[in-house]
């Protein structure tokens, strides 16, 4: 095909729909540079982040954000499972250091459970404390939310909040009762670091999910059929859904420019789809408010499911649209009736490929003794309980 100056393409695509547009550069890569690409789908999608897709250029970016899958991801992800053995020397943790419900924060090494560390590896070491990821809080006026050595203030009352190392997050309402949401961008290289607000739409209860530099807000109840998509420097987005969120979900997952929302029926099953689908959603689903949902920062189309301890319940994957349940639970236990013992998982990737380590919890008192000389304490022990 003849090259065409620039201009000439960016007129033809001002005349065409996104599909189109992805059509015709699937028949000829080459007729429409990537500059141009990359506008169009930020134009079709503002805050599509590429570093959280699985395309390697915007051609391919746009392409899978036009072919998102609307069914229920199938429970059929496969990956070793390795029962009380040490972790390798190349386990690299997925979501590690996040700040959890329960008392465990999960690292290469091992898990801390409370202020003491538990290592799976070969030749145990402790680490510091120190190493513990910070926690946020709010102020006792509920107008500030404190992270470390950062401190971001509202002019209102703070709902919820949410912050990781590369962005503060808080939603609150004002004195009319609007929702508004503030962001701080602190992996910025400026000085004082750049913060974001805007105004959400409606009054309604939400959901908020923080996925890298992206805030999601889910709205619950009501005649709401979209979610607000925020990112700082970026304009907000309202990303319509196929049906209405009737409950709040454990959570809501951010790839290839689409929103996925993360329940927990009353069967304890883990249930992941796009919120563009039209599937109504099981009534039933009273277990989301257990759990909640971490995406990897690094590997970033794995998720897990905790449970309210801090225990993996299930691992996601987003490339493939498939899960793996990790839990083992008996009818009893899905009736409330009965809790019973599970195991500590950790997982990550060894060689390139993700896996799952599970530790009994004979096994985790036996380690723990022999690295602290000491019992573990009953409330360190129950949270290896599942149960609500």
């Amino acid at each position: 095909m003849l090259q065409i100056p620039p201009e000439l393409v960016d007129e033809i695509c001002s005349y065409l729909n996104f599909k189109d547009i992805v059509s015709i550069c699937g028949a000829d890569p080459d007729f429409i540079p990537e500059s141009a690409m990359r506008h169009v789908l930020l134009q079709q999608c503002p805050c599509y982040d590429m570093e959280y897709s699985q395309g390697d250029d915007w051609k391919s970016c746009a392409t899978g954000y036009l072919k998102v899958d609307t069914n229920v991801f199938e429970p059929t992800l496969g990956c070793p499972v390795f029962i009380n053995q040490s972790l390798p020397s190349d386990f690299d943790c997925l979501c590690k250091d996040r700040v959890l419900n329960g008392p465990f924060v999960y690292n290469d090494r091992g898990v801390f459970i409370g202020n003491r560390f538990l290592d799976f590896t070969e030749s145990p070491e402790t680490p510091s404390t120190s190493s513990l990821p910070k926690k946020s809080h709010v102020s006792s006026f509920q107008d500030a939310v404190i992270y470390d050595k950062h401190m971001m203030r509202v002019r209102g009352k703070i709902i919820t909040e949410k912050c990781t190392p590369e962005v503060m997050t808080a939603v609150f309402s004002n004195n009319d009762g609007e929702l508004i949401i503030n962001m701080k961008d602190l992996s910025a290289s400026e000085t004082p670091l750049p913060a974001f607000g805007c105004h959400l739409p409606g009054k309604m209860s939400f959901k908020l999910q923080v996925v890298g530099k992206t805030a999601i807000v889910a709205f619950v109840g009501g005649e709401a059929r979209y979610s607000s998509i925020v990112s700082p420097k970026k304009a907000t987005v309202q990303a319509e859904r196929g049906c209405l969120l009737l409950r709040a979900p454990a959570g809501l997952l951010f790839y290839d420019g689409h929103v996925f929302d993360v329940i927990i029926d009353s069967h304890w099953r883990p249930i992941v789809q796009s919120s563009k689908s039209t599937e109504v959603l099981p009534k039933e689903w009273d277990l989301s408010r257990h759990h909640r949902v971490e995406q990897d920062s690094r590997y970033r189309h794995y998720a897990l499911i905790y449970n309210h301890n801090g225990l993996v319940t299930a691992l996601v994957d987003l490339k493939t649209h498939r899960l793996k349940q990790l839990t083992d639970v008996s009818d009893i236990a899905r009736e409330h009736t009965s809790p019973i013992d599970v195991y500590l998982t950790v997982v990550g990737l060894s060689n390139g490929s993700v896996a799952v380590w599970r530790y009994t919890k004979q096994y985790l008192e036996n380690k723990y003794r022999q690295q602290h000389g000491v019992d573990m304490i009953p409330e360190e022990a129950n949270s290896l309980i599942q149960g609500i």
